[in-house]
């Protein structure tokens, strides 16, 4: 991947471990609090992109169920959104009244 596309994207976090056998991974996210997985459709694991089925709070993180079979080749690779649908920051949060 050129410099270029690395600079449009944000990390988010990474992909801890597969989950299941519909195609979801765990991801813990850098910030416990964040909830932008809530609204994006689209990630990228290892630069690689997939679109967002769904995804749902979990304890440690979040499970999202990703369009694909080979979404569990992701595991330990880092887990990135493009920075022009990124959530501002002060957007809401896990627990804050909406």
């Amino acid at each position: 991947m050129t410099g270029e596309r690395v600079k449009e994207r944000l990390e988010i976090g990474g992909v801890a471990r597969a989950h299941g056998i519909r195609g979801e991974v765990a991801i813990v996210t850098h910030d416990p609090d964040s909830v932008a997985l809530e609204t994006i459709k689209t990630i990228y694991i290892a630069g690689v992109e997939y679109h967002i089925l769904e995804a749902r709070s979990a304890d440690k993180g979040w499970l999202v169920r990703l369009e694909g079979s080979h979404a569990h080749r992701g595991e330990g690779c880092e887990a990135s959104l493009s920075r022009s649908i990124a959530p501002r920051s002060g957007s809401s949060r896990r627990g804050a009244a909406r």
